[in-house]
């Protein structure tokens, strides 16, 4: 009976070993599942939504222009500046930028226009926000639902419109709208960062032009002559004014001048903006498309 009472604890012992045996064995499984969920959670979340700047390396050669055009102007009413990304011939498909001004002299007068070639916009600062913290955030990505991911975007593009006014009745204010290259960013394939060079523009608001100087009027002399013989005086016939040309159409819309070029792609190579209000002024055979500069 001894004995058998001792088979019996035996076989009792030897059925927990093998309880916990199988308890290992199943939390090792679970364990190894769950690493394999992990890794390919992580891998679709990284390759699907817009990356961060956390594990990224910079990129050797890579920089990208970020520039406002115009880059210096005189504004004493509504104007629109236009933001420029360049990436210099590597694809990107991330893009961020801060723009900075100062909001006591200066204001929008619109919403910003987006018009990047990045179609995921993460952020984008309203009218109201950026006039009340003199602030403008940008951030774009590829989206994978409407853009090859193995086909990003690689030239030059326009980001942004941004329609300013001056808000102070001062005369000859000058001011900057500055971008911040600390926080802005432009990322290759979600793996590599460029540099960034970033340029502003240089405003004057309410530019006072210099009185002219007014010309000493001659006092007319009566001389005593003879009578003269009626004749027959010629009138003559006026001049008709000088016209405009691209180059004056450019400065009248607050660009530096202004080239005829015979295709907009050229306007872009020498970056220029194609104006077609001054395409008309552009008569050359081959030169048909005016570019302000």
């Amino acid at each position: 009976m001894k004995l058998k009472n001792k088979i019996n604890q035996i076989r009792k012992v030897i059925q927990k070993v093998a309880q916990l045996k199988k308890i290992e064995v199943n939390k090792w499984i679970f364990c190894s599942v769950l690493s394999v969920v992990y890794t390919v959670c992580l891998t679709y979340v990284m390759n699907t939504y817009l990356p961060t700047s956390v594990a990224r390396t910079l990129a050797a050669g890579a920089i990208s222009q970020i520039y406002f055009a115009p880059a210096t102007a005189d504004i004493s009413s509504e104007m629109v500046f236009h933001l420029w990304l360049e990436s210099n011939g590597t694809p990107f498909d991330y893009a961020r930028t801060e723009i900075t001004f100062d909001k006591s002299v200066v204001q929008l007068s619109r919403e910003i226009v987006y018009r990047g070639v990045l179609a995921k916009v993460k952020t984008l600062t309203s009218m109201a926000t950026a006039n009340s913290t003199g602030k403008i955030e940008i951030v774009a990505g590829l989206d994978p639902q409407t853009q090859n991911r193995n086909l990003p975007p690689n030239g030059i593009f326009n980001l942004l419109d941004i329609y300013l006014k001056p808000i102070t009745v001062q005369n000859n204010v000058v001011t900057k709208v500055n971008i911040n290259a600390l926080n802005s960013e432009v990322v290759s394939s979600g793996v590599a960062n460029f540099a960034i060079t970033a340029t502003g523009s240089n405003l004057t608001l309410n530019p006072l032009l210099p009185s002219p100087t007014p010309t000493a009027v001659p006092t007319a002399i009566n001389t005593p002559t003879k009578s003269p013989i009626a004749t027959n005086t010629p009138t003559k016939v006026p001049t008709s004014a000088p016209g405009l040309s691209c180059n004056t159409v450019c400065i009248n819309t607050g660009y530096a001048g202004g080239t005829c070029r015979n295709s907009t792609n050229q306007c872009t190579k020498h970056k220029e903006l194609p104006i077609s209000a001054g395409d008309i002024y552009c008569t050359t055979k081959t030169n048909v498309f005016c570019c302000c500069n």
